[in-house]
């Protein structure tokens, strides 16, 4: 019996068909997911569990990335939770914003497997 219990990723990523492909690479390497598919949604999921790491598109529907970032880092209970962009918007301004509000890396897509499970 495996006693360990596994990280979990809450990935906010509004295109469904990549939201499950990242979702079925982190299961493959042992994570466990939570999917969300835009920020408003991802502020529920917060609600109901805490996962260990969040993964995040910059622009979504409803709320954006920057936006849901904001919103966690103002939130006590939620600004300590780590916190990736995975997003094409890969400027170096985009960068810099993302990392001016509180970002622990910074990704761009599309991905490698082996980046995002490092990340």
């Amino acid at each position: 019996m495996n006693d360990t219990v596994s990280t979990s990723v809450l990935i906010v990523e509004d295109d469904r068909n990549l939201n499950l492909a990242l979702s079925e690479t982190l299961i493959a390497y042992g994570f466990t997911t939570i999917s969300a598919y835009n920020g408003q949604d991802a502020l529920d999921k917060l609600s109901e569990s805490l996962p260990d790491v969040i993964v995040c598109d910059i622009t979504m529907p409803v709320m954006d990335g920057y936006t849901f970032l904001q919103k966690t880092r103002a939130n006590p209970e939620l600004r300590l939770l780590p916190f990736i962009f995975l997003t094409a918007r890969s400027t170096s301004e985009d960068q810099r914003r993302a990392k001016m509000i509180g970002i622990e890396d910074y990704l761009s897509k599309p991905i490698d497997s082996k980046d995002l499970v490092a990340a």
